[in-house]
């Protein structure tokens, strides 16, 4: 068997070093591809729920035999496309976990820009309990608000829940920020509400990535690479 011919450029290109990642805008430009990448596939699965469009029957009226009658016909009539809609629905439930796999990988990105570039050392009060000033965690106190609690913090909890899930525990202020995003408080009712898609407790979430990316609004590279670079103040 014949061996591929490889060119200088070929070979000089696996041999090279890694460009050295001295900035925030440096490491989005080197880390920009595989980010990408990761969007894509994670959005990718959602055409399992788009196509075919899901039936949906609607009557009017009090005569339920009638009723009964009209959504039989109806549902023989979309029979093929019921079952092919159930159908996906399944592959799309047997992908969840993959899912927020690649979501984990997302807010592994951006925790590593964090920690590598961020210079904060103050605490908010509000996470004065759980967090001390100049230690790593603090380093993530940074960014807009979500829910009263610094993005920074959030993509901290989300990416340690997502790579420790299987320890079984988890330290502060991971726990903190969770219990915080699944107890919101909602200024038009003036009261709490629970959300179990961020309770820690849940036995039915094994990673909670996909959430905290959804918390976060990053719908696309363009999302997360913009609160990136509004956290260390520059420009694209």
């Amino acid at each position: 068997m014949t061996e591929p011919i490889q060119g200088d450029g070929a070979k000089r290109a696996r041999n090279s070093d890694e460009s050295p990642i001295h900035s925030i805008q440096s490491y989005l430009k080197h880390t920009h591809s595989a980010v990408s990448k990761l969007f894509e596939a994670r959005y990718s699965y959602d055409e399992l729920l788009l196509f075919p469009e899901r039936p949906g029957f609607t009557a009017w009226g009090d005569d339920e035999e009638r009723i009964e009658k009209e959504y039989q016909k109806w549902a023989e009539d979309n029979k093929a496309q019921i079952e092919e809609r159930l159908q996906r629905d399944e592959q799309f439930a047997d992908e969840v976990f993959a899912i927020r796999t690649l979501c984990g990988a997302i807010l592994q990105f951006a925790f590593m820009a964090i920690k590598q570039f961020s210079e904060n050392t103050s605490v908010p009060d509000s996470f004065q309990e759980v967090i001390k000033p100049n230690t790593i965690p603090a380093k993530f106190c940074i960014g807009r608000l979500i829910d009263d609690i610094p993005l920074g913090l959030v993509v901290y909890a989300g990416r340690n829940q997502s790579h420790h899930y299987d320890d079984g525990w988890y330290r502060e202020p991971t726990k903190t920020v969770f219990s915080r995003l699944a107890n919101w408080y909602s200024p038009t009712f003036r009261k709490y509400f629970f959300d179990d898609r961020f309770d820690l407790n849940n036995q039915n979430i094994i990673n909670f990535a996909d959430w905290i990316l959804w918390k976060l609004d990053w719908n696309t590279a363009a999302d997360y690479e913009e609160d990136m670079r509004s956290l260390f103040h520059c420009s694209s």
